[in-house]
């Protein structure tokens, strides 16, 4: 075996599989789709499109932050791994600053369900909408530090043709118990005090969150060469960042289409409170536009998974925005419960369809060498545009109580970012040609 150069161990240590059997990608392939689908289907009881906002709004929250509320959780989780890539460029193993790290993220839900079962008996009622908005938030701060090195850690475990496939499948899996936090949501609603009803989704949220921690312990991480030593700092790295923006044009305008993509959140935080005030639906409606928003991610998974196998992750998010787009336009006009049911159902494969499109083509196109680095950079490009998102989106509400405007704003910006995206070659057709 010829000898390894430094630079030459740094890009293997980040790219395939190394010395992993069949059988540990196969396990490695289940524990993620099940703590993943447990992970995220228990955030699904606390659904950020249908059930927070209206939350948030029942407690008193205000137009702003019932804006932020589908985006909460992600602003930590974009803007604190700029705080990490450093460290994870530099790691040798992934799994134990993870598992340290997921620990502390579920802290926050444990703290919140004890606050909404107190205010609920009466005792610190004023705490629960601080913990309601502060909670996704914390735990978003956790999950931001280690999501590179859980991407790092995807990329070394799961080969680059079953990744579309292992995305799709832990949405299928989050989609299922989403249904089930649908019908859940209508029972609670029907038949417990708001407080209570919020306290016991909090509850079982965070009983899934534990067992998504407990299943990942059993990830097998293979072995791999020590990364390259790295000396820079946190300073150095956030030097070389617009250095690594202004050197790859694709990457450049990758980074613009996404943050573009963001325009759903214009029209989302207020669609189900809109659809439930204007055509006079109790709060169980949220139900049901919740079990409609999961079976539509169900399908979109279906299909997302069959096409980014075969063609990789452009597709995808292409026609992700499509529906996207397509629901938009109906929402403007809808005017019956099965129409906003049905135009959900869409909104839930559209995220969906996109997430696993964005997800495979971002490992597939960020280049090898400081991966963690590019990784931090495309979620950091995010909270620009969530913040005008979430400002706009609640600016107008306040003025016009309508989504007319909110709905043509977001396809406005959906259509920028398929004009962004469609110059960018899919790396996959590329090797493929070769």
């Amino acid at each position: 075996m010829s000898e390894v150069t430094e630079s030459e161990v740094s890009t293997i240590s980040i790219h395939e599989p190394i010395d992993e059997t069949a059988r540990d990608q196969r396990i490695n392939f289940w524990v993620s789709v099940i703590e993943g689908g447990a992970f995220m289907g228990g955030l699904g009881f606390l659904a950020a499109q249908t059930i927070l906002p209206d939350i948030i709004r029942q407690l008193g929250g205000s137009p702003l932050l019932i804006a932020a509320a589908p985006s909460l959780s992600s602003l930590g989780y974009w803007v604190c791994p700029i705080l990490s890539a450093h460290w994870v460029d530099r790691m040798h193993r992934y799994k134990p600053f993870i598992v340290l790290v997921g620990a502390t993220q579920r802290i926050p839900y444990l703290l919140a369900t004890i606050i909404l079962y107190l205010a609920a008996s009466g005792t610190f009622v004023g705490a629960a909408l601080t913990a309601v908005v502060l909670t996704p938030v914390l735990a978003g701060i956790a999950g931001g530090l280690s999501v590179t090195a859980w991407q790092q850690l995807i990329a070394r475990c799961i080969p680059e043709k079953r990744r579309a496939s292992l995305f799709a499948t832990r949405y299928i899996v989050t989609c299922i118990l989403g249904v089930l936090a649908g019908f859940t949501a209508k029972y609670l609603f029907a038949h417990c005090s708001l407080l209570s009803a919020y306290a016991t989704l909090h509850l079982i949220t965070l009983s899934l969150l534990m067992v998504s921690f407990f299943v990942f312990l059993a990830t097998r991480e293979p072995a791999s060469p020590a990364p390259a030593v790295h000396t820079l700092t946190l300073f150095e790295n956030l030097a070389l960042m617009p250095r690594l923006i202004a050197g790859d044009p694709t990457f450049r305008r990758y980074l613009w289409s996404r943050m573009l993509r963001n325009g759903t959140l214009i029209l989302t935080p207020f669609l189900a409170i809109y659809a439930r005030v204007h055509l006079n639906q109790p709060e169980s409606f949220l139900g049901t536009l919740t079990i409609s928003n999961m079976i539509g991610a169900i399908v979109g998974n279906l299909l997302a998974a069959r096409l980014g196998d075969r063609v990789g992750g452009k597709i995808p998010s292409q026609l992700a925005l499509v529906l996207y787009i397509l629901a938009a336009a109906w929402s403007i006009v809808a005017g019956t419960p099965v129409e906003f049911t049905l135009i959900f159902a869409l909104m839930g494969a559209a995220l969906y369809i996109g997430e696993v499109g964005a997800f495979t083509l971002m490992l597939e196109i960020l280049p090898q060498r400081n991966r963690a680095t590019y990784l931090a950079i495309t979620v950091l490009a995010n909270v620009p545009a969530v913040i005008m998102a979430g400002w706009i989106s609640s600016s107008i509400w306040k003025h016009t109580g309508g989504i007319a405007l909110l709905a043509a704003l977001t396809i406005v910006t959906l259509i920028c970012s398929m004009l962004l995206l469609h110059p960018i070659k899919d790396p996959r057709h590329k090797r493929a040609a070769r």
